[in-house]
Formats: structure tokens, sequence, C-alpha cells
């Protein structure tokens, strides 16, 4: 019988996993638009005076004098209005978004015993366990890239409740599938493509946790992977459970 560290099934640990991917946020940058050139009307020029014939006498007497001379025109319209201002400068780039996967930089350095249900014994059908939660914890602590291992241990310290409830190992089972299925990507020892070819089915299931990995534990993954002698898919489930398994140690 081969040893598993974990307690679930591999149908429970690839069905919990829950990936996300980069979120980059965008901030739209609109410009102002510039002034409208103004317009102008030029003035109407005035209208010239009449002349009027003067009127006979009893003899034929002299014409009148010819009306003056008409007005000059308006003076011509002033000039159009200046050019509309220029238009307002270009808006600030957006903010670069928060942190969108768990790489290998962690902000602080997570101690499984410090968390709440550390000291924590369940009975497992007669059987005295540590609660789920600490099991994870020392798992991915072996395991996982260190900024994964900063994102399960977060989330395990924000269980509340019954430790030996099965709703904590759900909890529990999640807070790993989340943390390892938003690693950010890593280079890989042997590719999920890899794997597909070894065992049509798996590529899904690596790619959903295999980034989470430290490279020394893929490397342990794809040695105890080679050296299984079940169904390669029960094989990859064994060995991504306990990466040791299959090993002259074991």
């Amino acid at each position: 019988m081969k040893h598993s560290i974990f307690a679930w099934s591999a149908v429970a640990l690839f069905a919990s996993s829950s990936l996300v991917g980069c979120v980059v946020e965008e901030t739209d940058v609109n410009n102002r638009d510039g002034g409208v050139a103004g317009k102008g009307s030029g003035g109407n020029g005035a209208t010239g005076g009449t002349s009027t014939a003067g009127t006979g006498g009893s003899s034929a007497g002299s014409g009148g004098t010819a009306g003056a001379t008409g007005g000059t025109g308006g003076s011509s319209g002033g000039t159009g209005g200046t050019t509309g201002g220029t238009g307002g400068t270009t808006g600030g780039t957006g903010g670069t978004g928060g942190a969108s996967c768990y790489g290998d930089t962690a902000s602080t350095t997570p101690d499984c015993a410090n968390l709440p249900y550390a000291s924590t014994q369940c009975d497992d059908n007669g059987t005295t366990v540590p609660a789920y939660g600490n099991v994870v914890c020392q798992y991915s602590k072996l395991y996982a890239r260190d900024g994964v291992f900063e994102g399960v241990y977060d989330c395990l310290n924000a269980l509340s409740g019954d430790a030996c409830s099965t709703t904590h190992d759900a909890a529990a089972n999640d807070c790993y599938a989340n943390a390892f299925g938003n690693a950010c990507p890593a280079s890989m020892v042997a590719t999920c493509d890899q794997y597909e070819e070894a065992c049509t089915g798996l590529k899904a299931d690596c790619e959903s946790i295999m980034d989470g990995y430290s490279q020394a534990a893929q490397q342990q993954i794809k040695d105890c992977f080679n050296a299984g002698t079940g169904a390669c898919a029960d094989d990859f489930a064994e060995c991504v459970a306990d990466p040791t398994a299959n090993t002259s140690s074991n």
C-alpha cells in the first residue's frame, strides 16, 4: 500500500482547484477638447444723402443748391475673436493593479505553529491525528514556492470553527487548491504537455496546481511519477499528494 501525506482523494484534490488569471487594471485617459475659434461681424456703412432740385420763380430762377454729399459709410467690422485656448493636458497614467498571483517572494515568514488550531488533535476512526489544516500547512511549507506557501498559510490562519469537522477539512483543502492554482507561471521541470503525453487526461490536473510547487518539489514529483508502477493517473495523484512516494527511502 502506497503512503500519502494527504487524506483526500485525487478527485477531491483536483476538483476543488480554482484558477484566477493576472489582472492588470487599466485606466482610460480622456483629453479635453480645445476652445472654438471666435467670430466678429463687420459694421454696416451709412447711407449717403439725396440731392433735391430747387423750385423755379415766377421768372425762370436758378435751380436750387444741390443737396450735401452723403456721409461716409460706417467703419469696417471688428476683428474676429481670438482662437480658443489649447485643450487640457493628457491625463495621468493609470495605477498598477495589485498582485494577481503567488510567486517566489513572501512578505512574511509563516509559522504553522502559530495557527489557531496548531495544537488541536482529532479522532480519525480511533486514531489521533492533527487537525487537517496543520497537515496542509506543513505540506505547503515543504513543497510550495515561498509566495504560494504564504497564500496557503494566510487562508488557513483565517479558518474558524471546529478544526476536527469535515467543514474544516474541506476549507483547508480549498486553501491549498486556491493558492497553488493561483500561482504565477514558473519554469517547469517537466511540462504539463509531457505529463499529458505520458498519460492522456493529466494536462488539466497538472496545470491546475504545478506552478505552485518549488523546482525541487517538481523534480521529486517527476521522479516519483516515472518510478510509479500503477495506472499513470493514480501515480500522478499519489506523487502530487506525497512527492517522496516511490523512492527508495519509502
